[in-house]
């Protein structure tokens, strides 16, 4: 009798070392959500018809998918701004066509500041 209660006493003894585990374990599951960074997007698309989507890619990351549902070719001229650090891109996105765009930082981001410049191609530019 004495070996099934000390087994009971030893699962008893598990199970309380068991629950913060799985606590912070949890808090760190949940972490990388609760610390993702705003974007401030400014738009200037110039007629087109693009719609933008913004991704934090982890702490010093970041992506942008752009969807063209123009019916002609769109360029956009994308400024990423974290802090002091800027990253410029572009894309040429044909009609029904989507671009994901992407900048890394060597800082972690506190927030994301994006500047979207699209413009129509006309059909003499490609």
């Amino acid at each position: 009798m004495n070996v099934t209660n000390n087994a009971l006493a030893v699962s008893v003894v598990i199970q309380r070392l068991l629950k913060p585990c799985c606590l912070v374990a949890g808090l760190v599951l949940l972490t990388p959500a609760a610390m993702a960074f705003p974007f401030e997007v400014e738009e200037r698309l110039n007629g087109t018809l693009i719609n933008i989507q913004t991704f934090d890619l982890g702490e010093n990351m970041a992506a942008v998918s752009l969807t063209n549902n123009s019916e002609q070719a769109v360029r956009c001229k994308l400024r990423f701004k974290a802090g002091p650090q800027t990253r410029a891109r572009s894309a040429l996105v044909a009609p029904g066509q989507q671009a994901n765009l992407t900048a890394s930082f060597s800082n972690k981001v506190i927030r994301m500041r994006v500047l979207v410049d699209c413009k129509p191609v006309g059909a003499g530019k490609r």
